[in-house]
C-alpha cells in the first residue's frame, strides 16, 4: 500500500496545527489558573478578616447586651423603689 507524499504532508501539517493550539490553549489555562489561585487567596484572606471582625463584634454585642439588661433591672428596681417611698408617705394621688 503506497501513501501519497500529499496525503503525510497533510496529515503531518494537522498533527503540527494541533499541537500548537494544544500547547496555546494549555498556555492560556495555566495563566488563567495563576490568577485564579491569587484572586481565591485575596478571597480566603477576606473571609479569615470577616471572621475575626465578626468574632469582635459579637463580643461587643454580647457585652452591650448585658449592659442594657443590667439598665434594665437596676432601672426597675429604681421605679419599684420609689413606687413603694411614695405609698409610704401617702403622697400617692391615686384613690
Amino acid at each position: 500500500m503506497d501513501i501519497p507524499g500529499e496525503l503525510v504532508t497533510l496529515v503531518g501539517a494537522c498533527f503540527a496545527a494541533l499541537v500548537g493550539v494544544i500547547g496555546t490553549l494549555w498556555r492560556v489555562i495555566a495563566k488563567r489558573h495563576i490568577g485564579t489561585e491569587k484572586k481565591l487567596e485575596r478571597c480566603e484572606q477576606g473571609h479569615r478578616e470577616t471572621g475575626k471582625r465578626m468574632i469582635q463584634m459579637s463580643s461587643q454585642i454580647g457585652h452591650l447586651e448585658g449592659r442594657f439588661e443590667g439598665v434594665e433591672s437596676m432601672s426597675a428596681a429604681v421605679i419599684k423603689e420609689v413606687r413603694s417611698a411614695i405609698k409610704e408617705t401617702d403622697l400617692d394621688p391615686s384613690p
